[in-house]
């Protein structure tokens, strides 16, 4: 997988993680997580976005397809939230 962290000339600041996809399910899984006002992300050598909602919010976006590729791959049992 490869991690990024994005950032705008305002502040807005993103870590964005993405790996291969599933067959079948999608080309590749994607997450990407706001960075709070006022605080710095770090990123070293391995994935650090965590639990994700059920649901895009305003501080998370990802993959429309990442549940059911982690349920596919058996990444995933779906009783929690999906560790991303």
């Amino acid at each position: 997988g490869e991690a990024f962290t994005l950032a705008d000339a305002r502040g807005e600041a993103w870590v964005f993680h993405v790996v291969g996809g599933v067959r079948g399910v999608t080309k590749s899984v994607w997450a990407a997580r706001r960075v709070p006002a006022g605080h710095l992300a770090v990123v070293a050598n391995e994935f650090t976005i965590g639990e994700l909602p059920s649901e895009p919010t305003d501080d998370f976006l990802f993959n429309k397809e990442i549940f059911h590729a982690a349920r596919d791959a058996r990444l995933w049992d779906g009783r929690r939230a999906l560790h991303f």
